[in-house]
């Protein structure tokens, strides 16, 4: 009979704490008092031995406690925001650039932001390609000082040519404020494009 009691004992404090469910850890410690609270009634009632436990009365002696209530907070939704990092790059406008054969030069020197550099050539001269290496390799230049530079191959843009009375190639105009402020036909080395720029 005794065995029979102990198992029982053993099942209700298993089911004890699992009625008690485990939510948080804080609620461990009252786990412990509600399941220690049930076996010590068991306990005394099997030691006593005068009324032998069973499942009805331990139900009905021992008030079921409730798990409290866990308020469920509000679902946080994050403000929207438009604002722009400072650490997103902005749209770089290109340095270096080749007028298209339907493009507009006047539109493109009125829009940029600084001086204007033009580089008159045409494919089949071979001054003007070593006049444009010169010029890649100092795109880095141009950006620092905000400088953009215009290649006009003379073959699509002989208007222009004309306009500006290239008769050499490669020529080179700078262009400040809509002004033309410095010119030279031939190759013009980097020292002295980086002196125009400033």
């Amino acid at each position: 009979m005794k065995n029979h009691q102990l198992n029982l004992l053993a099942f209700l404090l298993v089911i004890a704490v699992v009625s008690v469910g485990c939510t948080q850890g804080s609620s461990l410690a009252w786990r412990r008092n509600v399941a220690s609270n049930v076996a010590s009634d068991v306990i005394s009632d099997v030691i006593s031995d005068a009324e032998p436990a069973s499942i009805d009365r331990i139900a009905t002696s021992q008030p079921v406690m409730e798990r409290p209530a866990i308020e469920e907070s509000p679902a946080v939704v994050a403000p929207t925001t438009f604002v722009r990092v400072a650490s997103e790059p902005e749209s770089l406008r290109p340095t270096l650039v080749t007028l298209p054969s339907d493009g507009d030069l006047t539109e493109l020197v009125r829009t940029a932001t600084g001086p204007v550099l033009l580089d008159f050539y045409a494919d089949w001269c071979g001054p003007c390609r070593v006049q444009g290496k010169i010029l890649h390799d100092l795109e880095e230049t141009a950006a620092e000082h905000n400088t953009t530079i215009i290649k006009i191959n003379v073959d699509e843009h002989q208007q222009i040519a004309q306009q500006l009375q290239v008769s050499s190639l490669p020529t080179l105009v700078m262009i400040r404020d809509g002004e033309i402020v410095q010119r030279q036909s031939g190759i013009m080395r980097k020292p002295r494009l980086e002196d125009w720029m400033r």
